[in-house]
């Protein structure tokens, strides 16, 4: 019952987030909806920043990027717990790495629920909207290198600066890379 109560908590409070998601995966101008290169994020800059790893027949694959929203739950996109079928994977495939910025050097921990927002695939399709979901982990110990992220409640103001990292790519075509960047 707790961690149904919990569950549809950190729902709520990511539906509360939604309102930035969708902001950002409006199309601006004309802009491509893509980042490429950015910089190196500082090892203190982004301690809830997390790496969401599934495993797969052939060994581990990097998913998406995810952020620590408590001791127990990681935010992250939607579309990346779902396979080519549109099923959502098992929690017991899915890993969160924490604690360092480089992906090799994280501690790991086995994801025990995975939750997508119940808007994201709704009558057999997607329109993009929605792509949220909560990972369940066992307490996540913070310290200097893992910590919750503040929870910003104000509102975000037209052409405000906002941050996104991940480990993507570099180039267009370049294999994606072990270091966090911003």
């Amino acid at each position: 019952m707790r961690s149904s109560i919990v569950a549809s908590a950190c729902i709520a409070l990511a539906a509360c987030l939604l309102g930035a998601v969708q902001v950002a995966a409006s199309p601006t101008n004309g802009l491509v909806k893509r980042i490429i290169n950015g910089f190196l994020m500082p090892k203190t800059l982004a301690p809830y920043g997390v790496s969401v790893t599934r495993w797969d027949a052939g060994g581990w694959v990097y998913m998406c990027g995810g952020t620590i929203i408590a001791p127990n739950y990681v935010l992250t996109a939607a579309h990346c717990i779902y396979n080519s079928t549109n099923q959502i994977n098992p929690a017991s495939t899915f890993q969160v790495g924490y604690g360092s910025m480089n992906k090799t050097q994280q501690v790991h921990v086995w994801a025990t629920e995975v939750h997508p927002h119940p808007q994201y695939y709704v009558n057999g399709k997607t329109d993009g909207y929605f792509d949220l979901a909560l990972i369940k982990v066992p307490n996540i110990p913070f310290g200097p290198s893992a910590q919750q992220i503040p929870i910003y409640m104000g509102d975000i103001q037209p052409l405000q600066g906002l941050m996104a990292m991940g480990w993507g790519r570099t180039e267009p075509t370049a294999v994606l890379t072990s270091i966090l960047r911003g």
